[in-house]
């Protein structure tokens, strides 16, 4: 079975390390504070850790109390994130980038709307902390396949002929 592709974001392999850094918070998060403090401070150190620390613990408390519903979150050691990991992350690099309308989009996903401006403030101050991109760049170019991911898609073949109302599987 094959999970991830070139444009898939959701292994661990498509993150940098502060994206790494936040997915292991976000996954040791119930083992208690000490263990999410130590995920902070083992890649920042001890200056720069503990603030995102400090954010990162608001964030959570507000997708407690805000939240659709319970975060699902991954196995300390999974390969692969779940969507809620995918869209926390994506409201991070949002925010990073200063993209109003995918943080708004995020934040939808996460957050139901008496909630919103909370942790939308949280996320940007932990965007602001961090500084770097969570997810990794790709290349433009992609040699094992020779597809240039600059060039638009090609485009479908168009029907000349009207489609039946029932297509036919066997001849």
């Amino acid at each position: 079975m094959h999970f991830s592709s070139a444009k898939d974001c959701y292994c661990l392999g498509s993150l940098t390390e502060a994206g790494r850094m936040l997915v292991e918070a976000m996954r040791s998060a119930p083992s208690g504070a000490a263990a999410t403090l130590a995920c902070f401070v083992d890649v920042r150190g001890e200056p720069q850790g503990r603030p995102c620390f400090v954010v990162f613990l608001q964030i959570v408390h507000g997708l407690a109390l805000f939240g659709r519903r319970r975060m699902r979150v991954g196995a300390v050691r999974w390969p692969i994130l779940t969507h809620d990991e995918v869209a926390f992350l994506r409201c991070v690099d949002a925010a990073r980038r200063d993209d109003e309308a995918a943080l708004a989009a995020h934040i939808a996903w996460l957050v139901r709307n008496h909630g919103a401006r909370d942790v939308t403030a949280y996320i940007r101050t932990l965007a602001s902390l961090i500084r770097e991109p969570v997810f990794v760049a790709r290349p433009a170019f992609f040699p094992e396949t020779g597809l240039n991911a600059d060039r638009p898609a090609a485009k479908r073949p168009v029907r000349t002929h009207a489609a039946p109302a029932f297509p036919v599987a066997i001849k």
